[in-house]
């Protein structure tokens, strides 16, 4: 568990998120006083938990509210929940990443196809969104699969060395998977 009003480290700059990246903008970010902000992703446990000097392997799962200034849509919200999920261990790969996503998605929604596609994240690399096909709406009318049948359910990727450089692990001895998905109300 974590702190929803956190600092500007825990949120960017642990997980290497540059002070020029937009997320930062108030336009995308709720900033608070004293330099702080409502989180606006779980990924800042992950941070945390990092930072404690955690005994190897690790894995964790983090969920809660975050908070992202949005247009409000069928598929946005300025208050969303999200389920975080690391693990870190000598070596994982991209094909450990992607089982540990087919199977979640298959447990939490059943059989219906997914996909994987390249996405940018600054804390993994390399990085993915897995869609999962809309088995009810599919067609024009589709506002949450935006009329292509398809809806982005998660983000993931291997951890990016520069955020085990941050706390100082080895990412030549360490990797690790990172998983958010996110619920909109």
């Amino acid at each position: 568990d974590g702190p929803e009003i956190e600092t500007a480290f825990h949120n960017f700059d642990a997980l290497n998120i540059p002070e020029h990246h937009p997320a930062r903008d108030m336009q995308d970010t709720f900033w608070v006083t004293g330099g702080l902000l409502l989180r606006s992703h779980t990924t800042t446990v992950q941070a945390r938990t990092l930072g404690s000097n955690p005994k190897m392997p690790l894995r964790i799962a983090s969920m809660g509210r975050v908070y992202r200034n949005e247009a409000v849509d069928a598929t946005h919200l300025a208050m969303f929940h999200q389920l975080e999920g690391v693990w870190i261990d000598k070596g994982l790969n991209f094909a450990d990443l992607k089982g540990v996503l087919a199977f979640i998605v298959r447990s939490l929604y059943g059989d219906h196809p997914i996909r994987f596609k390249p996405k940018f994240y600054p804390y993994t690399e390399p990085s993915v969104g897995v869609d999962l096909q809309c088995a009810v709406c599919a067609g024009e009318g589709c506002s949450a699969c935006h009329g292509s049948g398809w809806v982005t359910i998660l983000g993931a990727g291997m951890i990016h060395s520069k955020v085990f450089q941050t706390f100082n692990l080895n990412p030549h001895e360490y990797s690790g998977i990172a998983l958010d998905l996110e619920q909109q109300e």
